[in-house]
């Protein structure tokens, strides 16, 4: 039987966190899914672990890659080997909570002008059963934008979505190209980047309650901001498009800072912000043109790669609330 859903898990070195993700999927209350491994070359048992999956369990498949070649290699390969009419991408430190496959299929099988559906996500740090709205624990709200439509506009100025809280139309993930392979952080952000500049339609669907659990740990890509600062100038470098988006301009702009044109960066991040609709974005990216001018590259690299958590603000407004 063709699957309906191809789940994609790229995995490096992942073996003490894999077993979960699969038994995640496995847990799916539909049952017409397959799921491709991509051993990304790892050098511990991660290969040895899938295997145990794919002799227990035929939907699971298990593809090695001779030399490590990155999470959107390993992604695009999954694609390229699967068969399934949508696409679920799962890293294999993150987990689905069973019911994420059936609602998200059913909202597509539901809306065929839909190419992206997405829901809500929590992070966790030991386990899951602890959910929270984003990194930052109680105290912050949602990362999480909720489109219905046109995702261009809120994509220019930030990530809406962690890449597994999506099921993706596999005619859509070929409209955007696939993943960038250039790009070695905020390669998600790239690719639905890619997908709103060939006009996929997105539709967030559900309330607040999350379909995917997050895991948050020491090397959590979502945790390392100066690879997702580097990933978003290499994607910048290789965005197929004539017009860029508003955050690969302020990444060109940083990138020039650093390599010691300090006016012309600043000039381009402050043009950004002219141009942003997010009225925080624009703020912050107006405060990096500052910065880029009047602090050492060091102080400036900081002020860009590790921004002021949420958490203070999200008690900001809840004191306000009670006022």
């Amino acid at each position: 039987m063709t699957p309906l859903v191809s789940v994609i898990v790229p995995a490096y070195n992942y073996a003490r966190y894999l077993p979960e993700a699969l038994e995640s999927v496995r847990q799916q209350t539909v049952a017409n899914w397959e799921c491709v491994i991509v051993d990304d070359a790892s050098t511990d048992d991660t290969a040895a672990v899938a295997r145990h999956w794919t002799e227990s369990d035929s939907r699971f498949r298990l593809i090695r890659q001779d030399a490590n070649k990155g999470v959107s290699a390993a992604r695009n390969r999954g694609i390229a080997e699967s068969g399934g009419e949508m696409l679920q991408f799962l890293d294999a430190d993150d987990l689905l909570l069973p019911e994420k496959i059936a609602r998200h299929a059913r909202f597509l099988d539901e809306h065929r002008e839909t190419g992206v559906v997405y829901s809500e996500g929590g992070f966790f740090h030991n386990t899951p059963s602890r959910l929270t709205p984003s990194l930052h624990g109680t105290l912050s709200r949602s990362i999480m934008a909720r489109v219905n439509g046109d995702a261009w506009e809120k994509l220019q100025h930030y990530n809406i979505m962690p890449t597994p809280c999506a099921l993706v139309r596999r005619d859509a993930a070929a409209r955007a190209g696939g993943f960038a392979e250039a790009s070695a952080g905020g390669e998600d952000w790239d690719f639905w980047l890619r997908c709103a500049a060939a006009g996929v339609r997105f539709d967030f669907c559900g309330d607040d309650a999350p379909l995917v659990a997050i895991r948050a740990h020491e090397r959590s890509a979502s945790r390392d901001n100066l690879r997702m600062l580097h990933g978003l100038v290499a994607a910048a470098k290789s965005w197929p498009g004539a017009a860029l988006p508003l955050i690969y301009e302020v990444a060109l702009g940083v990138d020039a800072v650093l390599r010691g044109e300090r006016r012309a960066g600043s000039g381009r991040i402050a043009a950004a912000a002219a141009r942003a609709s997010e009225p925080l974005t624009a703020k912050r990216w107006r405060a990096y043109a500052l910065a880029a001018r009047v602090l050492p590259k060091r102080a400036f690299l900081r002020v860009v790669a590790w921004p002021l958590p949420e958490w203070p603000l999200e008690l900001h407004r809840r004191l306000r609330r009670r006022t």
